[in-house]
């Protein structure tokens, strides 16, 4: 077997791309006590929550805030064995060759940095064993005492799991819970990698 360890936070907030199509929708509210929502529909389409602007008077008599929305699509993933620019996407449906990082930051979402774990997870399915099986066990921690960071831990497994021969999660919330989590995976593989009789080849 061939073993991989994941350690995160659980909230899949970036991702890799050449090109993300963007459309813009915004709307304004009289306000400031105001919370919106982190998603919305509008003319068919989901639109993901970017930010907010206060628009004043003057800079001085506040009128009302403005919310700013953003739906993704024809997204060209980076999955090629490349090093990207240490650049945000400065500019929505334009192909940079070399590469940006896109998403919200503080937040996952299902087309950039969701869309982006199920991409790279197909990559894990080139790699078998000699007869074509396939043998990598993915082992994927969530660090985290935040419970709202580990939030998408069970859909980066279930990703995985497409993928690759068999993948375990865990939640950890302190160091000594991780030190725990890393001294159980190396027992897994040791027994892995040992029977009875000496170590396997």
């Amino acid at each position: 077997n061939k073993y991989m360890i994941l350690l995160m936070d659980g909230v899949p907030t970036f991702g890799s791309v050449h090109k993300a199509n963007a459309l813009g929708y915004s709307f304004n509210k009289n306000k400031n006590s105001y919370t919106p929502p982190e998603t919305l529909d509008y003319n068919g389409k989901t639109y993901f929550y970017v930010s907010k602007s206060d628009n004043y008077i003057f800079w001085l008599y506040y009128i009302d805030t403005t919310y700013s929305y953003r739906c993704f699509s024809s997204i060209t993933f980076v999955t090629s064995d490349i090093e990207i620019k240490e650049e945000q996407l400065p500019h929505y449906n334009t192909n940079y060759s070399d590469g940006r990082y896109a998403g919200r930051g503080n937040a996952s979402e299902d087309y950039l940095s969701k869309g982006y774990i199920a991409e790279m997870a197909k990559k894990l399915g080139d790699i078998k064993n000699s007869k074509g099986e396939k043998n990598l066990k993915v082992y994927v921690i969530g660090f985290s005492n935040v419970s709202d960071q580990r939030a998408e831990l069970n859909f980066i497994k279930d990703e995985l799991a497409k993928y690759a021969k068999e993948v375990t999660a865990f939640e950890v919330t302190d160091v000594g819970g991780l030190e725990t989590v890393f001294t159980g995976i190396n027992q897994i593989i040791l027994d892995d990698l040992w029977h009875i009789t000496g170590p396997k080849e």
